[in-house]
């Protein structure tokens, strides 16, 4: 029983009475929709929340399988119950996971759109790290090129030290995690940070010619040697998200990653519900004109780029012919160049969906395929 004192809680308090009353619902509503979608499943026994000793201690003999709700509870404390019993865990993804051990590079960056979509840089943030979590537990290598801070109220680092410290079942001293940074973005990465992670994280940083923030042209030659490096060392590339918008150097990042990849014929899993660059990429790749994606639209709404054009034109019909390339090559060739064993259906699911569950699925789905 909760006992709650009306003096205590108001409008105007965080501890608001309605927020309790809706997070009692959602909770009783989750668990009623987890019992009634898997509750007659003859395989498992059924448990809506994380099973502990005592539920276990008081369950059927007989079964020997648990399936529960996602996200997987911790390895330490997995084994810990395991140890106590002679039940197997499982979630609804768990179930499915396969050792991949595949080299995965995740594209990401704050799309400019998201308000519009009813979304925060948090629900962004929160996709990643769930799309992290499960690559983790399938053994798989993550790599990331930029800076892994990302945003100073998110700090990606932690929370994939933290998920690789949760779930990496052989963790030996190998790092399952690889940051590429090229200049002049590495010389702010602390020493004190690299230090802190280097038993999770492997930095490989500093590619490219030193520069100065206002160099673009050495900048957008260093990222498209880290962006190359970086493909040819993945096996899957995921991307979502995307500034369209005020980046560093030629090109939007994530395009020209997505367009590496798709070259090289490298498999990609394109998330496309959170809006920016990637949904724009999905557009093109339907064979639809997307303006965003043209050198003029990039010249007319990127200050520093169409100053710095003016500025050199030297470099005018260089960066004009890679959008071209990039653009015709994309539409061109269209779906066909995925390559991530998916139905085109689940393609197309995967392009529109905003379900965390939805997406890691259809990700796992097609990374087993591969």
């Amino acid at each position: 029983m909760v006992l709650i004192c009306k003096d205590r809680f108001s409008f105007l308090t965080k501890h608001n009475i309605r927020t309790v009353i809706n997070e009692l619902l959602k909770t009783a509503l989750e668990y009623y929709l987890f019992q009634k979608e898997y509750g007659n499943n003859q395989e498992f026994s059924i448990f809506c929340r994380k099973p502990d000793l005592f539920d276990l201690c008081n369950c059927d003999k007989d079964v020997r399988n648990i399936l529960y709700p996602d996200p997987p509870m911790m390895n330490i404390e997995k084994e810990v119950i395991e140890k106590c019993s002679d039940k197997k865990l499982f979630t609804l993804l768990t179930k499915e996971i396969k050792n991949t051990n595949k080299k995965i590079a995740i594209s990401i960056s704050e799309p400019p759109d998201l308000d519009k979509r009813g979304m925060t840089i948090h629900h962004l943030n929160l996709v990643m790290v769930e799309i992290a979590r499960y690559l983790i537990i399938q053994n798989n290598i993550l790599i990331y090129g930029g800076d892994l801070g990302y945003k100073s109220e998110f700090n990606f680092t932690e929370k994939l030290a933290e998920l690789f410290h949760s779930y990496n079942k052989t963790f030996d001293e190998e790092r399952k995690i690889i940051n590429y940074a090229a200049y002049p973005f590495c010389k702010k990465i602390d020493l004190s940070v690299k230090n802190r992670f280097r038993d999770v994280i492997k930095f490989e940083d500093c590619i490219g010619e030193d520069c100065d923030s206002d160099e673009i042209d050495k900048i957008a030659n260093n990222l498209t040697k880290m962006r190359e490096i970086i493909n040819e060392e993945m096996d899957i590339k995921i991307a979502l998200g995307g500034k369209v918008t005020g980046f560093s150097g030629f090109y939007p990042g994530v395009l020209e990653e997505v367009y590496l990849a798709l070259k090289s014929g490298k498999s990609i899993f394109l998330i496309g519900g959170f809006g920016g660059i990637v949904a724009k990429i999905v557009e093109l790749l339907k064979g639809y004109n997307v303006e965003e994606l043209t050198f003029k639209y990039q010249k007319m709404h990127n200050e520093k780029l169409d100053k710095f054009l003016k500025d050199n034109p030297k470099y005018e019909k260089e960066v004009k012919n890679k959008y071209d390339e990039m653009y015709n090559f994309i539409k061109t060739n269209g779906m066909k160049l995925l390559n991530n064993g998916l139905s085109l259906k689940d393609n197309d699911s995967l392009f529109r969906s905003k379900n965390i569950e939805e997406i890691v699925s259809l990700i796992l789905k097609g990374i087993n395929n591969i």
